[in-house]
């Protein structure tokens, strides 16, 4: 089976889109997918107020080939929402460690200096379920043609398996999109997270990512 990177670079036209929940600050998905493939829009998003992300981070992260040539920063009226508590499920549930007031987003443009590819980056220190319906069930951009699946074992207000798999109500990422009937057609998972049954694994598990260090392997989408 071969390496995420071979596969792109023999596939690069994966789609368009990634979006990555619960993020945190790890800059992997963001560097090989929009390195090695067509993805040119990046969501990232996590509510986790111990995760500070800024555009010096992004651009330090991704190293000298690539460059910043528009920077913007975010509100609720960007997503046609009133305030930043609707980008909550269950706001009076919110673990009180985590301040739904306390948010912010920005947008960057990315420009390679190679290639001279571009790229539009979001960040959002949201809820990553409720803002995926607000981005991408209300028809303010196309569905996600990658979606990174990093389950940390915290778990939250879902459950284990927040992002990944599981068979109960507690697989609530999973079930939105199956619901909706926009699964997208590749899933980015790591070892720790259980795969969407509707996936096949066509790279292998490799890497340390994340916080915890986990090997990831990219699925395909076979059937719905």
């Amino acid at each position: 089976m071969q390496k995420l990177m071979e596969f792109l670079s023999l596939n690069p036209k994966v789609g368009t889109t990634l979006f990555y929940p619960g993020s945190g600050d790890d800059f992997q998905p963001l560097s090989d997918f929009i390195s090695g493939s067509s993805i040119d829009k990046v969501y990232y998003v996590d509510y986790n107020e111990n995760i500070n992300l800024s555009s010096e981070n992004v651009i330090a992260a991704l190293g000298s080939d690539w460059y910043i040539i528009e920077e913007a920063q975010l509100t609720p009226k960007n997503f046609n929402q009133n305030d930043w508590t609707d980008f909550w499920y269950n706001i009076d549930k919110v673990d009180p460690q985590y301040d739904p007031t306390k948010v912010y987003g920005f947008e960057i443009v990315l420009k390679n200096k190679l290639n001279r590819k571009l790229c539009h980056f979001h960040f959002l220190r949201t809820e990553a379920i409720k803002t995926f319906l607000i981005l991408f069930n209300s028809l303010l951009t196309a569905p996600p043609d990658v979606i990174v699946l990093q389950d940390h074992g915290l778990g939250g207000n879902w459950g284990n398996q927040v992002f990944g798999y599981a068979e109960d109500n507690n697989a609530k990422f999973y079930g939105i999109n199956k619901v909706s009937e926009k699964m997208p057609p590749f899933i980015y998972v790591a070892e720790n997270t259980h795969p969407w049954p509707e996936y096949e694994q066509i790279t292998d598990f490799e890497g340390s990512y994340g916080s915890a260090g986990h090997r990831r392997a990219l699925f395909q989408l076979i059937s719905i």
